[in-house]
């Protein structure tokens, strides 16, 4: 594994384990992600959604 994707992995677990402490303090995790909303596949899709600024 190259430092680089153990960089992801320790961010992910990092991360995972901020969302489960969060989750017992019985607080409310907002998704990032709304259904029909296009913003999401605007900026993750620049080049196919006409807002690349290359």
């Amino acid at each position: 594994m190259t430092s680089y994707e153990q960089q992801v992995l320790n961010t992910e677990q990092y991360y995972n384990m901020e969302m489960q402490l969060v989750e017992l303090e019985d607080q409310e995790i907002l998704p990032s992600y709304v259904t029909g909303d296009r913003l999401h596949e605007k900026i993750h899709n620049p080049i196919q959604e006409g807002i690349d600024e290359g």
